[in-house]
């Protein structure tokens, strides 16, 4: 089920693991009492059927005591802010829970560094003190951080509860999984003929990160974590800070003029790390520059009526 603002084209439940978590990559085998965990967490859902399904073919280890506490959390219900977190370290079968929702950051950066450069290119054509233009710009670094970041709260909260009464209206008319005998089981509730159901089980009991949107909704799997919504809060606001000090940086460098030189280089980079991989990064960065110098222009010619 993919959203207009998701702006990766590959399915969010196969997208690879986080570089930065690959030194903690969580090996499948102790992936176990966590499916357990959160099949228990599930009762009464299709989900319990699928974290069942998943569980019975891994190999029963003594798990790690980090992971036991993970369990212990996940089958209380208390961990479920940490669900992007065991997506992030590899952990698989998570795809019910991931929500599409990707935050613009690209443009949410680029869009800091314009503001932010015709900022202060407007108080330094008005001749106004250093202080006052890293006053401005702390200001605008924390309310746009602030205003953008609840925006992308509230879409991801709307496109979650969306999501989870869909699935859960699914969920509804299926039989319900107690009375079913497994995954296979709720195939069959779902219309699909004994053969296929089978077929179709030991695919995405062997490779659960398979499992495509439709079926997702076929099965009323989907209930999207809250832990996605922080996620999307905050990484919407570390691209607009990102954006804005990429190009106030100089105001704590220097207080001479020549400090819009090295702050219109920032706007440019901001412009080729964000958007390089889309088309046209150049003629935006540029029009960013013009956008700049027409500011200052203008404030210029202000002070000198």
């Amino acid at each position: 089920m993919n959203h207009p603002l998701d702006a990766d084209a590959r399915p969010h439940h196969a997208r690879p693991v986080t570089p930065l978590f690959r030194l903690m990559r969580l090996p499948p085998q102790h992936a176990r009492p966590l499916h357990l965990a959160l099949a228990d967490w599930a009762s009464g859902t299709p989900r319990q059927w699928w974290h069942l399904e998943i569980a019975a073919t891994l190999p029963v280890t003594t798990a790690p005591r980090w992971v036991r506490l993970l369990a212990w959390l996940l089958a209380r219900g208390q961990g479920r802010r940490l669900l992007p977190w065991l997506a992030a370290i590899g952990m698989s079968g998570l795809a019910p829970y991931r929500l599409p929702y990707q935050p613009p950051l690209a443009k949410r950066a680029e869009d800091a560094a314009l503001l932010a450069l015709c900022l202060l290119c407007t108080l330094w054509g008005l001749d106004s003190l250093n202080a006052s233009r890293e006053l401005l710009l702390i200001m605008l670094a924390l309310l746009g951080a602030s205003a953008f970041a609840w925006q992308s709260w509230r879409e991801a909260s709307r496109l979650r509860a969306a999501i989870q009464a869909q699935h859960a209206e699914v969920a509804a008319a299926l039989t319900p999984s107690e009375a079913t005998l497994g995954l296979a089981g709720l195939l069959i509730a779902a219309g699909q003929d004994y053969p296929a159901a089978q077929a179709n089980c030991q695919r995405l009991v062997s490779q659960p990160d398979s499992i495509r949107d439709e079926e997702l909704l076929q099965l009323g799997l989907a209930s999207p974590a809250q832990g996605y919504i922080g996620r999307a809060a905050r990484l919407t606001a570390a691209a607009w800070l990102l954006g804005v000090s990429a190009v106030a940086w100089p105001c704590w460098l220097t207080q001479a003029s020549w400090q819009l030189a090295p702050a219109t280089l920032g706007a440019l980079l901001v412009h080729y790390v964000a958007g390089s991989s889309r088309p046209g990064w150049l003629r935006r960065g540029v029009h960013t520059l013009i956008a700049g110098l027409l500011c200052a222009t203008m404030a210029r010619l202000y002070t000198m009526l």
